[in-house]
């Protein structure tokens, strides 16, 4: 995200593309973050 920020001074369709790069990237860790998450902490919240 700061790369893409970085970028919108010098070139903003660079800037565009790093950031939905980078948004693509966040997305895929939140998915892999929730599919291996603690089954024992999830039993205990419940």
């Amino acid at each position: 995200m700061e790369h893409a920020y970085n970028l919108r001074q010098t070139d903003s369709a660079q800037s565009d593309i790093s950031e939905y790069k980078a948004i693509k990237l966040l997305n895929k860790l939140n998915r892999l973050k929730y599919l291996y998450r603690d089954p024992d902490w999830t039993n205990s919240v419940a």
